[in-house]
């Protein structure tokens, strides 16, 4: 485990310093935390966005402590830093109060909740992929789902293979 230091004394000399987990450990906890966040993964029709915006808040904290252990200028503290502005972003598309994403008289969410939803997913998983790809973390099934295909396997897109 590396250290920082976090403090030095005059001319009787001191040095003070702490343990910090490294950054392998870092992407691990936060891909175990978003792991559990259904904000990410829910299906859309059984989601609340006043929920939503509560859970994206929740996220936006936790990834700022995450922040403050990650070693700066590094690829993970850039992925940390373009995911919790995604979140930022979500909660501000909302509005005061969420009221930008009440369902509307069907009861079905609005276009705005599920615009901001899909984009919050996308850019959130493409920075998943990069922290799981660059520190070989296994991803759980469900927010596997919101990473982007691989770049080399076509199958993804309608239709592939099936002209043959």
């Amino acid at each position: 485990m590396p250290y920082r230091l976090t403090g030095a004394g005059g001319f009787g000399f001191s040095v003070n310093w702490e343990k910090v987990p490294g950054d392998k450990r870092v992407a691990e906890q936060v891909i175990g935390y978003l792991e559990d966040r259904r904000v990410l993964f829910r299906k859309r029709s059984g989601e609340d966005g006043m929920y939503c915006v509560m859970s994206a808040n929740d996220v936006r904290h936790f990834l700022t402590g995450q922040l403050a252990e990650a070693k700066p200028g590094k690829s993970l503290a850039t992925s940390i830093r373009a995911m919790r502005a995604a979140f930022r972003e979500f909660v501000d598309a909302a509005g005061l109060d969420a009221e930008n994403f009440r369902s509307n008289r069907s009861g079905m969410p609005t276009n705005e909740f599920s615009l901001a939803l899909g984009e919050l997913r996308s850019r959130v998983g493409l920075q998943v992929a990069l922290i799981a790809d660059r520190y070989e973390i296994d991803v759980e099934e469900e927010l596997a789902e919101i990473l982007p295909p691989p770049l080399d396997d076509p199958s993804f897109l309608p239709g592939f293979g099936e002209l043959e």
